[in-house]
Formats: structure tokens, sequence, C-alpha cells
């Protein structure tokens, strides 16, 4: 009766640190096509690649996967998940807003990505470069292009949700 209860406890144990995991570092699944550049709109304005998109029509999604790296920088306030979304008309349209710097350098360590879905259809996605010293972006078009105004995007990012789905598709 003992080793039963004491195997149940473990068990449940066992089964909230999983869940804990799973939600902290959920499990982030692409479409075959997901990866495909021609499923990508080509960017206007490399300096502002947000402003070409409408936020206020259309279903619009952004979802952020963090690096672990990039997560444990406890200095950047975004919330602790390793998946971040947002689905807000008024957030995203603050994406606008953010204006980089490309010197069309190459950057070896870009951990961090953002994908934007509308309609549940992917049509832009970068690399993302969140540390203390500086943020940006780096897609294979423009190479690395640097914020122009330091902080501005993690205060954006700071006002996504945390994915609590264990498992997020992405089409």
């Amino acid at each position: 009766m003992k080793k039963t209860i004491a195997f149940a406890l473990s068990a449940i144990c066992l089964g909230l640190v999983v869940a804990y995991f799973i939600g902290l570092y959920p499990f982030f699944i692409f479409d075959k096509n997901t990866t495909s550049q021609a499923s990508i709109v080509a960017i206007k304005d490399e300096n502002k690649p947000f402003q070409q998109f409408n936020f206020q029509e259309g279903n619009y999604t952004a979802y952020v996967i963090i690096s672990v790296n990039d997560l444990m920088n406890s200095w950047a306030g975004i919330p602790r998940n390793r998946v971040l979304k947002s689905s807000d008309k008024q957030i995203l349209s603050q994406l606008k807003n953010c204006e980089f710097i490309s010197n069309g350098s190459d950057s070896l360590k870009i951990e961090s990505r953002i994908y934007l879905l509308k309609n549940d259809s992917l049509i832009y996605q970068s690399g993302l470069v969140l540390d203390q010293d500086f943020e940006g972006i780096h897609n294979n078009d423009s190479g690395w292009a640097e914020s122009k105004q330091k902080g501005q995007l993690l205060r954006i990012l700071r006002q996504f949700e945390a994915e609590t789905k264990p498992v997020v598709f992405l089409q």
C-alpha cells in the first residue's frame, strides 16, 4: 500500500515537472512549406520591414522563438517562455515603427527567430538578436540590420504573451 502511494506521488510530481518544462519550452512544429522562401512576401523597405503590413486588416499573428541564451538574459524583461505570441493589432502595429540600419554584413550567432503569419500563412520570418548591447534582425536578403532605437524591439516583445500550448504548429 505504501509503495503504491509513493509511486503515485512520484508519478504526479514527475508529471508536474514535465508539464512545467513543456509549458516553458513548447515544441514548435513546422509544416514542410514553412521554410520555403516562396511563402514569404518581398520586403519593400529593408530598414522598416514591418511597415508594409496593414495589421488592422486580416488576421495577423507573430511568434517569437527565443533562444535559451537570449531567454537567460534577465535584463530583457520579456516573459520567461521560449515561445511568445501576439495577435493583438495594437501591439503588432507598433512593429511598423521599428527601424533598422542595415550594414549588409552577416551575423554569426542568430539563435532567436520571429515569424509573422497572416490568415495562418507565413508571410515573414527573420533571425532575431536580443542582446544587452544590441538588438536587430537578420535574414538572407538583407543580412544583419541593427535596431536604430536601442530597446524599441524589446519594449514591443515585452507585450507579447507566453505561448502556453505544449505543441505549436506553424503552417
